[in-house]
């Protein structure tokens, strides 16, 4: 599987399409709004939106981004475990 970020969005891709996207919308400088997570049917179960998740939580530390999670897989993974302390942003 590759990643790919592009046009506020985080895709994961099977070699040739996307199989699945996290959506985030900037709300200021350092404020992401994460509004939707996709996973094509046929790639459900398999943990590719646990693997986007990882991704995006990399992707906000790096960029020194914090999250305020619209969707809510992402609130519910946020809020699992204190360790997202320093990119959740409860709304």
């Amino acid at each position: 599987m590759n990643i790919e970020y592009k046009d506020n969005c985080i895709y994961v891709n099977n070699g040739e399409n996307h199989i699945g996207y996290i959506k985030y919308q900037q709300i200021s400088d350092h404020v992401i709004d994460v509004t939707t997570t996709y996973v094509d049917d046929h790639y459900r179960g398999q943990g590719i939106a646990g693997q986007l998740f990882e991704q995006l939580v990399l992707f906000a530390r790096e960029n020194h981004y914090q999250i305020v999670p619209s969707c809510s897989y992402i609130r519910k993974k946020l809020e699992s475990s204190t360790d997202y302390r320093d990119i959740y942003v409860k709304a």
